[in-house]
């Protein structure tokens, strides 16, 4: 994410005086992207004039980074020190507070693979913190073209866990389907369209409108033929199975007879030999 952020920084005209990282090589070419071409060695030999500090790092380092970087230079009341972490809020930054920096956490709604994203037009950016920070953070956000949105501390991590959810998750879906249909000669690739028209219609009618499938129509035997065939595979597969069917049941029920409500239940709750 950081180098991304520093590219996005470097497009909207904001010169970028350093870039640290563990892996000497990682900084180097982070730094090559984001043109800065005297690249400090270490957090001592950032520039006195920096005014805004992002951290980038896992969510367990952040605090040991701030410590480490409010010690590191005799930071002023001018600078901000923010933090990129969805879960995390500007709490953690508390070195930094004790030494009069602003404090604030942001965090891009996009998932990030280790590519390059210079385009940030458009992202939802999550602010929590000060409000001089965030007043600060909105300016740079509209300078990319980004969207800003505040946070209550307490919200965040609500919103993080449903950031999970919706992408790293989306991920790990994609990988029971591949394996469910690893031993047939279906491309992977098959079902991309099928993602995103799926998106497409959350983004129009919201998640009950977007529904389609057995479980909408009331075809109980098609369910019926799902579980059969889980029955052989990996349980966490057949466990998600049943879990994410009887969240589309919850959105279904309001369109299904009581009969077939609770036949479907009773499939996805395993409990169909006792009925």
């Amino acid at each position: 994410m950081g180098t991304a952020l520093a590219e996005a920084l470097v497009k909207a005209g904001y010169p970028i005086l350093g870039v640290l990282d563990k892996d000497s090589g990682k900084a180097r070419k982070a730094a090559r992207l984001a043109r800065v071409f005297q690249n400090p060695s270490g957090m001592e030999d950032l520039p006195l004039e920096t005014t805004l500090i992002f951290i980038c790092v896992p969510d367990d380092a952040i605090a040991d980074t701030a410590t480490k970087l409010a010690s590191a230079v005799a930071w002023t009341s001018d600078t901000l020190a923010v933090h990129t972490s969805g879960l995390r809020t500007s709490e953690v930054l508390q070195p930094f507070k004790e030494k009069k920096v602003q404090t604030a956490s942001m965090h891009p709604c996009l998932s990030f693979s280790g590519q390059s994203q210079e385009n940030l037009q458009d992202v939802p950016f999550i602010l929590e913190g000060e409000n001089r920070a965030m007043n600060r953070l909105e300016r740079l956000i509209h300078r990319f073209q980004g969207i800003p949105f505040r946070l209550k501390a307490d919200e965040k991590p609500r919103y993080h866990l449903a950031c999970v959810m919706m992408s790293n998750y989306l991920v790990a879906l994609f990988q029971m389907a591949h394996e469910v249909t690893a031993d047939s000669n279906i491309s992977f690739r098959t079902f991309i369209p099928l993602v995103q028209s799926t998106l497409n219609n959350v983004q129009k009618k919201g998640a009950a409108g977007a529904l389609t499938g057995p479980i909408l129509r009331g075809d109980v035997e098609t369910v019926r033929v799902h579980l059969q065939i889980l029955e052989s595979a990996d349980k966490r597969i057949l466990e998600a199975y049943r879990a994410l069917g009887l969240t589309a049941l919850h959105l279904a029920e309001s369109r299904l007879s009581r009969e077939k409500t609770v036949l479907i239940r009773s499939l996805l709750a395993g409990q169909a030999e006792s009925e």
